[in-house]
């Protein structure tokens, strides 16, 4: 597992909302052997210093989302594109909702 920054500890318990959740996720990456960034004011997680995906909160949901993620295989159909147009903007994995 990688390193877990004081700055994403911080973000998290600092929340209104998603708190539980968002540990979830970043269990999750960390399981995966992502590497911990805080970027764009949100926790991000790379791969041979490459974004792979951030955790991302919204009023009504929290998501995965993956950088280049509509370029990814998904023969499963598990992936969600933002908006119909994206090409290789974040997809989601999931989004929980409230």
């Amino acid at each position: 597992m990688g390193k877990r920054l004081a700055d994403i500890d911080a973000f998290i318990e600092g929340m209104d909302s998603w708190r539980e959740e968002f540990a979830l996720l970043r269990d999750l990456c960390h399981e995966a052997g992502l590497e911990e960034a805080l970027k764009w004011g949100q926790p991000c997680y790379t791969a041979g210093g490459k974004n792979v995906v951030a955790l991302q909160a919204f009023k009504g949901s929290c998501a995965l989302g993956f950088f280049q993620g509509v370029l990814m295989n998904d023969p499963a159909g598990l992936m969600h594109q933002p908006t119909e147009n994206s090409q290789s903007a974040p997809a989601r994995l999931f989004s929980i909702h409230d």
